[in-house]
Formats: structure tokens, sequence, C-alpha cells
């Protein structure tokens, strides 16, 4: 079963992330779903690995358990309390240092926070509504629930998502990225990538799937619709 099959709503129920479920700060409501996450960790385990034995399953539940706050929900697009569509008065309210700035993507100013979750660094970029519409980082230590980060091969991510698609191109500058129908998009190192791929979009292309690798990981709400 993948990923992208599962009812977004029904984890979020057990996760408790919908914002009308769980009352309080945002660290009472990263606590709260971190053990919630237990209740569903056997289904999103079958969607990363499908039906193997007992023993790799075993494995993986002890991977994904130890790396605690810096494992992505990439069904509601949370991660260690900061989640897709929280506003920035909740951003604000979390007890982690945070400082402020602006990026210019698609060629539009968007207010950044930066917040900093242990050993992690997050860029929460806001709508104009003061919502975070995404956040990113390039931290090793950020998985997904399979397991899957900075650092993948595209090999990998294809094993892990044989649904998922590659898409590589230039419109409004350069693009490479691999979406498995989540809210988690694995943005692809270009150096790795000949130019002729970035060129001709029409044009099927040669990628090395052991060389190329990701580089940063997004959460977004358009992620799952741009799969």
């Amino acid at each position: 079963m993948h990923l992208a099959h599962l009812n977004p709503e029904l984890l979020g129920v057990y996760f408790g992330l919908n914002r009308g479920e769980i009352k309080g700060d945002s660290t009472t409501r990263g606590a709260v779903a971190m053990n919630r996450y237990l209740l569903v960790l056997v289904v999103l385990l079958f969607a990363c690995t499908g039906d193997g034995d007992v023993e790799s399953q075993t494995r993986v539940v002890q991977k994904i358990s130890s790396q605690g706050d810096y494992m992505i929900n990439s069904s509601s697009g949370s991660l260690g309390g900061a989640y897709v569509g929280m506003s920035q008065s909740e951003l604000s309210s979390m007890r982690y240092p945070q400082s402020h700035g602006s990026s210019l993507p698609e060629g539009e100013e968007y207010e950044v926070v930066k917040v900093t979750l242990g050993q992690v660094e997050i860029d929460c970029i806001l709508d104009e509504k003061g919502n975070v519409h995404r956040f990113s980082t390039y931290s090793i230590l950020v998985r997904d629930e399979c397991g899957a980060g900075v650092g993948a091969r595209v090999a990998e991510l294809k094993e892990k998502y044989p649904g998922g698609k590659i898409l590589i191109g230039d419109e409004d500058g350069r693009f490479a990225s691999f979406v498995n129908g989540s809210r988690v998009i694995f943005v692809l190192d270009q150096n790795s990538i000949d130019d002729s791929c970035f060129d001709d979009m029409e044009k099927k292309c040669g990628l090395d799937e052991q060389d190329v690798k990701v580089k940063q990981l997004v959460v977004s709400f358009a992620a799952a619709a741009a799969s």
C-alpha cells in the first residue's frame, strides 16, 4: 500500500493534528501527536515497506522510533510541532529560537521565519495571510516515515515509492524534484543532472539514479497536488 493512498483525514484523527482537536500551545500539540504516532506506526510502516517479513519490519520500526521529533508526518505536513497551515502567532508561540527574513521565490517576496528545532533548522515561508505555506530543511537528520531524506539517492526513493514521479524542467528557474503523493517534496541536487534534462522537458532524461541525491526537503500544501 502506497502512502499516497492512505486517508489523510483518518491519519489526522490518529495523530491529533487537526486544529480543532488539540488545544493548548504548540509544544502540547507536538507531545500529544508524538504519543499518538505509535497508534498508526504499523499503518505507515506497511505504506513504506509493503508486505516484507517480520524481521525487516521490526528493524524499520526501531529506526523510525529512534528519529523522534525529526520525523516528518508526511500526510499532515508537520515536524516537531510546526506544520503547514499554522498561523504566524502559533509559530511565534513555539518555544524554539526564531529569526525573521524574506525570500524571493518565483519573483515574489515572502516573509521567512527560520526556526531552530534542536539540531535542525527549518525555513518557514508565510503566505499573504501570515500562515505557513511551506517549510524546508537541508538537515540530514530529518526523515519521513520511510526513512527518506537529504542524501537519499533517486534509486532509493523509487524503491520506497514505486508510484513516485521525478519532475525536472525550467519554468521561472530550473527545478528538479521527486514527489510521492504526500506533502513532502524531495528536492534533487541539480549539479548531478545533465543540462539537457532542463533544456528539453519533452525529452526523456537519462538520469543517473544512483548518482543524483536529495539535497533539501520541502513540506508544502502544494506537494500532493503536484504529484
